[in-house]
Order: C-alpha cells, then sequence, then structure tokens
C-alpha cells in the first residue's frame, strides 16, 4: 500500500481553509476576516508589542501603553508565548496581521501532522485512511471556532504527539519525549496544557486499566508519568507562574451558575455533532459526520475486547457528562467560570471521537454491517423525533433531511468499502466526502464570524 505522505497531510487543511477565504472573500483575497473580539482588540496590540520588545523599542517585562503601566510578562506567558509566536519577527512589522493569520494556519497543518504520526504508531493506519482521519483532526469545529484566540490552538496540534508518547512510555519505558512535548505544552499555553492534562491522565490510566500490567509494573508506569510531569512543570515554571496567576486574578464569578445543575439538554448537545450548527463562541466539538457512524460500531466490534471497549465507552460518557454537568464543566476550567467561550475542553472529545472513529474504520468487517444499519436507522430515527418534539432552532426541516441524507451516503459508502472489489476507489470516495464535509463546516463556521468580525481596513 502507498506510504504517507507527511507533506500532503500537513497542507491538505491549509489549502481547504484558503479555499473557503476564496468563496467568502476574506483576506487575502478580500476584506473579510476572522477578526473577533479579543484579535482586534487586544492580541494584535501585545502581538506589536512582541515584535517592538525584540527590536528594541519596548520591553517584554513591562509596558506604559496600557492605562498606568502593566506587567507586560504576565500576558506574553498567556497570550503569546507559543514557540510559533516567532514566526513574526521574521517579517516587517506591517505583516503582522498576516503572520497571525499564517500561524494559525501553519497550527492547522501540525494538528493534521502529528495526528498522523499518532495513528500510524498507535493504529497503523496507511496512506488514505491515515488522512482521512488527520485532516479531520486538523479541522474539527474547536481549531475554527477558536482562530481569533490562536494560543489555545497549540494543545490541538500537541495532544496526538502528547499520546503517541504516552505508548512510548507504556511499551518502551522511553519517556522523554513525554517530558519534552509536555515542556512545550506548558510553554505555549498553560491554561490548555491544564486541559490537556487532565484528558492524558484518564487516557493514561485507562490504558494501564486495558493492559492489564503487574501491580509493580503499574506503580513504574505512572512514576514515570508524574516525573515527567514534574520536571515539565519545573521547565516551564518561569511560564506557568505568571500565567497561573493571570489567570485567578480574572474573576468572572456568575451568582446565576448553579454549579450543581446542567448546561443544556442532551439533544442540544446531540445536534452539536452535525455539520454547521457550532454557534459563535460556544460548545465546538463537531469532528466530522462520520464519527456518527463509526464511534457506535466500534462499541459492537468484538475484534476489540470487551474490557477495552468498556473502558472507551466509560471515558467518553465521562467527557460527555462533563459538558451537561456545571460541576464537571467548572473543574475543567481550572474551577473559574469562563466569561464566554464556553466549554474550552470541547477539543479533547473531538478527539477523542477521531481515535475511536479510525480504530473503528481499521476493524471493519462484514460481521458489523448489520450494526451499521442498526446505527443509521437509530440516528435518523432521533432527528425526525427531535423534529417533532424539540423547540430547538437546529431541528428544522430542511436540515434534517440534509443529515439524514449525508449521514446515509456515509454508511453506503461504509457498507460498500468492506466489500473487495473496488475498496481502493472506494476508501478514495470516502476521502472526498470527509473533505467535502469538513470544507461545508469549515464555510459555514468562518462565515458566520466573517459576519461578525472586523474587515481588513482596521489595520
Amino acid at each position: 500500500m502507498k506510504k504517507i505522505n507527511y507533506m500532503e497531510v500537513f497542507f491538505a487543511p491549509i489549502i481547504i481553509i484558503m479555499l473557503v477565504f476564496f468563496l467568502l472573500k476574506m483576506s487575502p483575497f478580500g476584506t473579510g476576516s476572522f477578526w473577533y473580539i479579543d484579535l482586534p482588540s487586544q492580541l494584535m496590540m501585545f502581538y506589536n508589542h512582541f515584535y517592538d520588545s525584540f527590536y528594541g523599542s519596548e520591553s517584554l517585562l513591562y509596558s506604559w501603553n496600557y492605562g498606568m503601566g502593566m506587567n507586560f510578562w504576565a500576558t506574553f506567558c498567556y497570550y503569546l508565548s507559543s514557540p510559533l509566536s516567532f514566526i513574526i519577527l521574521m517579517f516587517p512589522r506591517t505583516w503582522i496581521p498576516q503572520m497571525v493569520v499564517v500561524i494559525w494556519l501553519v497550527k492547522l497543518g501540525l494538528a493534521s501532522l502529528t495526528m498522523s504520526l499518532m495513528l500510524k504508531r498507535i493504529i497503523k493506519t496507511k496512506a488514505l485512511v491515515n488522512s482521512i482521519f488527520s485532516v479531520s483532526y486538523s479541522l474539527i469545529a474547536f481549531s475554527l471556532t477558536y482562530s481569533f484566540l490562536p494560543m489555545w490552538i497549540d494543545g490541538v496540534y500537541l495532544l496526538p504527539l502528547l499520546i503517541y508518547s504516552i505508548y512510548s512510555i507504556l511499551y518502551d519505558d522511553k519517556y522523554k519525549l513525554f517530558l519534552a512535548t509536555l515542556t512545550i505544552l506548558f510553554i505555549s499555553n498553560f491554561y490548555i496544557a491544564y486541559i490537556v492534562g487532565i484528558f492524558i491522565f484518564l487516557y493514561f490510566s485507562m490504558e494501564l486499566y486495558i493492559l492489564a500490567f503487574s501491580k509493580k509494573e503499574v506503580i513504574k508506569k505512572y512514576k514515570q508519568f508524574f516525573v515527567s510531569v514534574f520536571l515539565a512543570t519545573c521547565f516551564a515554571a518561569f511560564i506557568i507562574l505568571p500565567t497561573y496567576l493571570q489567570v485567578k486574578s480574572n474573576n468572572y464569578e456568575n451568582n446565576e451558575y448553579n454549579l450543581m445543575g446542567f448546561s443544556m439538554s442532551p439533544f442540544e448537545l446531540y445536534s452539536k455533532f452535525f455539520n454547521g450548527t457550532t454557534v459563535i463562541q460556544n460548545l465546538s466539538i463537531y469532528a466530522g459526520l462520520i464519527v456518527l457512524l463509526l464511534v457506535p460500531i466500534y462499541f459492537f466490534n468484538k475484534k476489540y475486547s470487551l474490557k477495552e471497549r468498556l473502558a472507551n465507552l466509560s471515558l467518553l460518557i465521562f467527557l460527555l457528562v462533563s459538558i451537561l454537568f456545571n460541576l464537571l464543566n467548572y473543574i475543567w476550567h481550572i474551577f473559574e467560570i469562563p466569561n464566554g467561550a464556553f466549554y474550552r475542553f470541547g477539543f479533547v472529545i473531538s478527539f477523542y471521537l477521531i481515535l475511536l472513529s479510525a480504530k473503528s474504520f481499521i476493524a471493519l468487517n462484514e460481521k458489523v454491517l448489520p450494526k451499521l444499519t442498526i446505527v443509521y436507522f437509530i440516528t435518523s430515527s432521533i432527528l425526525f423525533f427531535l423534529y417533532k418534539t424539540d423547540s430547538l432552532v437546529f431541528y428544522k426541516t430542511k436540515f434534517i433531511l440534509n443529515a439524514i441524507l449525508l449521514t446515509g451516503m456515509f454508511a453506503l459508502l461504509v457498507w460498500l468499502i468492506l466489500k473487495p472489489k473496488y475498496q481502493k476507489l472506494l476508501i478514495s470516495v470516502l476521502f472526498i466526502f470527509v473533505i467535502g464535509d469538513l470544507f461545508l463546516n469549515a464555510y459555514y463556521t468562518l462565515r458566520n464570524y466573517r459576519e461578525v468580525s472586523f474587515d481588513t481596513s482596521w489595520v
């Protein structure tokens, strides 16, 4: 089978986004942009100050440009400490707005690349199948929704590399890659590192349970894990402490926020798994329509042990309940109530859904065909039921029909792929369908931001 072309994997999401820019007449193809709220009002000032600091006219430690002056180091640590921020220093100061877009696009490419590397290592995906799930991850709704907060996207492209490195601990007793990647993540953005850290610990613990190591081995693995976390914390302390103090100084207490309550109905959560349903600066977990079919099938596939499937089901349920239950949502956000941009841990759910989908796909066999039919029938039935009973704007006739038609086309393709004849061709067709699905979601999401954002004349 054809080997993975990592250059293609890296550039595929960038090309898709550039095509969306072209159709929406967004810069550099027009005056539109995704310069929303914090990006034009704060981040651009910070990037300019950062640039000036390295060329002698300002200081990274303190700035007199804001009110009576401020500690700029804490601002740098939260907003600008990603290694990719240094890209702007390679170009003229007037190019900073364009370079911020380039930084975001590079992060999308890196997310696709690291996902590709991880999938090849963990589940041995090859060529086009690898590309399907790698590009899907790079264009998850979270990365599009928070394009105006690019410092959060470092966690997206580093998460697959951390999962990759976890298996080096589990199978090879090697922790250096985990330590190095975790240190980079801590330096890039401590806030997102905290969220990734929770997920990584849960995933690591789950894998230890599944692999059934001896008690002595479990202690050894946990020791390597926590020593790495401790060392990474020490190496990145110059970033972590200022960031933590800044995050804790922003007190957004909301007296109406009931910690023991629920933030939304399961039906509203379900709607977010469909194309074009991501609301501006809100829950962003869309990872492609194909996950709606493949994830349920994974839990019925006996190629994976019952123990493994139940463990993964438990983790997935916990992640989804974390969205619904306010207390868990509160914990995921460093015991703070977010001031907008709720559910900032949504990308770990998208990642997990895509990983389970990839596992499901490589283990497909004719025995799961009846399950595929059942999953599609249940999905369609739920959509019809919600259309008749729920008042959410999402559940409208046109959308229901489109969702049923598109998931049906995916189901048919997956069913046909199980037949040996024309299998390679059909996988190529599936890739095109997945790309089309991701493109549409990117178009809808960025169109929403274009309508509420500054145009390029603000620069």
